[in-house]
């Protein structure tokens, strides 16, 4: 039996298991010698275990990497961890045949008074990368086609709410009080369509137009928040209370945004008869801020906690006009911003929706 071979023993593998897993695994000494393989690693280069024995490990190396791959073989061998070789990068490794193909690496140290080894675990991922790619141009394609759609819609829109009201306006006394109200119809379908599309532009935008973050004060932006809806505020006499607010790092408008869809919310689906309640406090983990929406309104079911942040999805849909794309683009804003959105608990009595956003670095 070689040293090898009783190597992997003592670690409590037989030569049967190591060569049965279902990746290639390479043993590699601290020269870049390959000193073990299993059949796993055939099906992925073509090369048999013998041939990669006593071969240096630049063999599965593509041509044009091998001199920046012995540095970092070099480096790595100075400081072994176990670790992902290539994250956050595209690596690839070199069949027999010459075909360059996508590879993952997992790196595990093995240290010996004789020398260091390094176990590498290969995973052929040429196939979800094609697929990846694919994805990711399919996304594309249909967010540019969404924008496209939305931006095209806006005028026609236009010119049905314009002609529809100038009907109204020219004939109103030629008309009956069935006509106005189909008129009335008219021009209320066509506002929810008119802020459908809209939303549905700022949902595409963000992929489309994204903007560089910057230090935001989400005092300033719940400042502004509450002076667009003023009038709204003060039309149902909703009170509002709220604690100090952090600094983050973002898109200060998509914030804005975010805040005036989930103030929208609380002020719309109160309770009939009485007068809607905010609080908005603020709570931290180590590596995010957590500011709480908690209402007095209409509460939403549990089995709705996950969909209402669906597009065109929402809860109470018979009760009260909307898009149902707010929620969802709040998700959306969130996400860009390190953090989350989420229904944390409700009740008839009232619904507590929780945003997450990173903290600046400097900060934990």
């Amino acid at each position: 039996m070689s040293p090898y071979s009783r190597l992997i023993q003592d670690h409590g593998l037989t030569i049967a298991v190591f060569d049965s897993l279902p990746h290639g695994v390479l043993v590699v000494d601290q020269d870049g010698t390959i000193v073990l393989a299993n059949s796993g690693m055939e099906r992925i280069f073509g090369y048999t275990p013998k041939e990669l024995v006593g071969s240096s490990l630049e063999l599965l190396i593509p041509e044009s990497s091998r001199s920046s791959h012995r540095k970092l073989r070099s480096n790595y061998l100075n400081s072994p961890e176990e670790r992902i070789m290539g994250s956050g990068r595209e690596l690839n490794g070199r069949r027999k045949d010459g075909e360059e193909i996508a590879i993952e690496i997992g790196l595990n140290p093995v240290l010996r008074s004789e020398g260091a080894l390094v176990v590498a675990s290969v995973v052929d991922v040429s196939r979800r990368r094609k697929t990846e790619r694919e994805l990711a141009s399919l996304h594309a394609d249909l967010q540019q086609l969404t924008y496209g759609i939305s931006h095209e819609l806006k005028a026609p829109l236009r010119s049905i709410s314009g002609f529809v009201q100038v009907l109204a306006e020219r004939y109103s006394d030629s008309l009956d009080d069935k006509a106005h109200d189909f008129i009335q119809r008219s021009v209320n379908a066509v506002e929810r369509l008119q802020n459908q599309v809209n939303q549905l532009l700022s949902l595409t935008e963000m992929d489309v137009e994204t903007r560089p973050f910057h230090e935001v004060s989400l005092n300033r932006v719940l400042a502004q928040a509450l002076d667009v809806l003023k009038p709204s505020i003060e039309r149902v006499d909703a009170s509002l209370t709220f604690s100090e607010l952090p600094s983050v790092r973002g898109d200060e408008a998509q914030l804005l945004q975010l805040f005036l869809h989930l103030l929208t919310n609380a002020l719309k689906y109160h309770r009939k008869g009485e007068k809607p309640q905010l609080e908005i406090a603020t709570t931290e983990t180590e590596t995010h801020w957590i500011i709480c929406f908690k209402d007095r309104g209409e509460g939403i079911a549990q089995e709705d906690w996950e969909r209402v942040f669906k597009v065109f999805e929402r809860a109470n849909a018979n009760k009260q006009p909307g898009g149902g794309i707010g929620l969802a683009l709040c998700r959306r804003i969130a996400l860009r911003h390190g953090g989350h959105v989420w229904v944390e608990s409700s009740t008839p009595e009232g619904s507590e929706i929780r945003l997450s956003i990173g903290k600046i670095a400097d900060e934990h």
